[in-house]
């Protein structure tokens, strides 16, 4: 008894069909036909719509597809080896304006570096944050070699 309905429901529609000889394919073919007008109507045009946009969606993914012969180069041809490198060119910008985008809008949140030189304590000489030491280096020639460093001291990780 769960399926009852179901059951019911084959049994109209198949009292529902009727055949009908297709001319492509040159043989009989099961097809359901409303009865009431609105409804045979109704079903005309969701049959249109699903046609439509199947058709639509097809020219899209071949179109996507071409777009991406283009870019990668694989289509035959000078001008089109040009117009694969604009496109590529147009990603690169596409893709450098995104992150230009999210970095302007989270610098803010990094931890900034370190100045030196600019502070007036530093001016003054109270207080200094860069430290220079030179190191001396064995070089294989038996020659020494000295190097000068510059280190910056920083009080704690912020």
């Amino acid at each position: 008894r769960r399926y009852r309905a179901e059951e019911i429901q084959e049994v109209f529609l198949k009292s529902a069909s009727s055949l009908r000889y297709d001319k492509d394919r040159k043989q009989f073919c099961t097809v359901v036909e409303q009865k009431h007008p609105i409804y045979r109507l109704t079903s005309h045009r969701l049959a249109r719509y699903n046609f439509t946009s199947r058709r639509k969606h097809h020219v899209t993914a071949w179109l996507h597809s071409f777009v991406e012969l283009l870019r990668t180069g694989k289509v035959p041809g000078e001008k089109v080896n040009k117009s694969a490198a604009m496109l590529r060119l147009r990603n690169s910008l596409m893709n450098l304006r995104i992150v230009r985008k999210f970095s302007n809008g989270s610098y803010e949140r990094h931890p900034k570096a370190p100045i030196t030189g600019t502070t007036l304590a530093e001016r003054r000489g109270q207080l200094k944050l860069i430290v220079e030491k030179t190191q001396i280096f064995d070089r294989p020639d038996n020659k020494k070699e000295e190097k000068l460093f510059r280190y910056i001291v920083v009080d704690g990780t912020p």
